[in-house]
């Protein structure tokens, strides 16, 4: 059979037009299994017949191989399946964020992932603005601290950069200008000395001083009186040939002698010369430490100095007075319990000692002040130029800043004069001769109970943070309070000199300070009495 195949194959090759040939039958023999030798028949067995296979279940084999497979969709975008996108969580950001993406990918229909933006884009950066005009991103302007400044003095400039509509820095003026004339020269700036000179022409009583606890009256021929505690209830001697007198309460207090030398008496009524000093102007004590202007326009400290305020940067107490650091052309000193202001001849203040501040320096943007007070307790009052009163309580100091932002502008005073400030009473000489008091306890309230005698008649302290008339005084030329606290109430008097050589005080008088010869407080203002 294998021969016939192999003859019948041959016979064809040739039918077809292609000639047979021994090399021919040669090569087709090449193809039989090597088992066909020499003609010899396969002894293979039959394959066995392929399986039929249903048609049916054939057609569903081939058409499960070629099923086809689903695309997706993504925002209006065909995406085939088993390919990956780039989606985002935005279609936009804000200037200087980076946009969040994802890889989403198709799978037969289904795409991974939940972000739902095909872009995304960064927002352009906002500008700035200052003082109404625009800054715009990445620019500049140059911004001041104040507007104006004293003779002498230099703008403090900022370079405030926007970026992104915040605009860096803190300075807000956009403009600055220095003065053209040395301070104040319009009004009366003078030395505690100079002023009560001027006052020896029109009275008799040419100063009164008030400490925490009594008061005292200097008479223009050097003669000093003083009552309240450790004096009694009525007004005694203390000291002669004074120019000026500062009283600290409790007996204590200290005059500049008329030859420019200090001394000072304690509540033994012992006086003591003040070693090392001499032409004295202007001073004032308070607590354990006293400080004097000496007519060069330095200021001197002695006594304690434990918060630094000899303005020496140090803290050691000495019985020498002991010159301030760059204080050169002083005219008024203020000092309270721990800091000392003084007032300079240009209407500029300086100030030091407490808070950290342990060398004088320039307050900046005050100008053109015309008297200062500070109390006991770091109470600060600047009177300006124009009238007006700024405040600043000892809980505004320990937070002092650079740009001494704290202080404040009393409400409802003008055509001020004259000021003076005591731990729960301030007060104030307006130009007609009236005087305002007000509570003086903000920033202490709750430490103490009190309800201060503002002198305008209202029964047992209704106190008051803005400024009341004082009654029944009309022509004042000077305003001085005191007080102190026990430990659990406080207490605060005042007192008036007006152009008439009358005294008149109110307020408590638990040690008789109001010196009308009782121990009652007193709402209204009462006379002095054996001046």
């Amino acid at each position: 059979a294998s021969e016939d195949a192999i003859n019948h194959l041959h016979g064809s090759l040739v039918k077809e037009g292609r000639p047979g040939s021994v090399a021919t039958e040669t090569a087709i023999r090449q193809l039989l299994p090597d088992f066909v030798v020499d003609g010899a028949p396969s002894t293979d067995p039959e394959p066995d017949p392929e399986p039929e296979l249903d048609p049916i279940d054939n057609n569903i084999a081939i058409n499960d191989s070629i099923a086809e497979v689903t695309d997706c969709q993504f925002n209006s975008n065909s995406i085939a399946n088993g390919v990956s996108t780039t989606a985002y969580q935005t279609a936009t950001v804000p200037f200087g964020f980076t946009c969040t993406s994802q890889t989403r990918t198709c799978s037969n229909g289904t795409l991974s992932g939940s972000y739902s933006f095909s872009n995304c884009e960064q927002a352009e950066p906002l500008d700035c603005s200052f003082n109404g005009s625009n800054v715009e991103h990445g620019d500049f302007v140059t911004a001041y601290l104040s507007n104006s400044v004293a003779a002498g003095n230099s703008c403090s400039s900022q370079t405030r950069t926007c970026f992104n509509g915040v605009l860096s820095g803190s300075y807000t003026n956009s403009n600055c200008s220095v003065s053209s004339v040395e301070g104040n020269v319009e009004k009366d700036i003078a030395s505690c000395v100079e002023r009560n000179q001027s006052r020896k022409t029109t009275n008799e009583i040419i100063q009164i001083s008030v400490g925490s606890s009594s008061s005292c009256v200097l008479f223009k021929d050097g003669l000093v009186k003083c009552w309240g505690e450790d004096y009694g209830i009525k007004p005694v001697k203390t000291f002669q040939s004074a120019t000026c007198i500062g009283n600290r309460g409790g007996g204590r207090g200290c005059a500049i002698v008329d030859d420019g030398t200090v001394a000072c008496w304690n509540a033994s009524g012992q006086i003591t010369p003040v070693p090392n000093i001499n032409s004295v102007i202007d001073l004032d004590i308070s607590n354990d430490t006293s400080c004097a202007v000496l007519e060069s326009g330095i200021t001197q400290c002695w006594g304690g100095n434990q918060h630094g305020q000899f303005g020496a940067g140090t803290f050691t107490d000495s019985n020498n007075p002991v010159s301030a650091e760059g204080v050169a052309s002083a005219i008024q000193i203020e000092i309270g319990s721990d800091s000392a202001i003084a007032l300079l001849k240009d209407g500029r203040t300086m100030y030091w000692g407490g808070n950290g501040k342990y060398l004088p320096a320039i307050i900046p943007n005050l100008i053109n002040v015309i008297d200062i007070s500070v109390s006991h307790s770091s109470n600060f009052l600047i009177n300006l130029e124009n009238g007006n009163i700024l405040e600043a309580n000892y809980w505004d100091l320990i937070h002092y800043d650079d740009t001494y932002s704290q202080f404040t502008q009393v409400q409802g005073l003008d055509h001020v004069v004259q000021v003076d400030s005591s731990h729960w009473l301030n007060c104030a000489v307006i130009e007609d001769g009236t005087i305002k008091c007000w509570d003086g306890n903000a920033g202490l309230r709750g430490y103490f109970n009190y309800d201060p005698y503002l002198g305008n008649g209202e029964p047992d302290g209704i106190d008051s943070y803005l400024p009341v008339d004082v009654s029944d005084i009309s022509d004042a030329i000077e305003v001085r309070v005191g007080g102190y606290n026990n430990g659990t109430r406080a207490f605060a008097h005042g007192c008036a000199l007006q152009s008439n050589d009358e005294v008149k005080c109110w307020g408590d008088n638990g040690f008789g300070q109001l010196g009308d010869g009782t121990i009652l407080n007193r709402g209204i203002p009462v006379n002095v009495i054996d001046l």
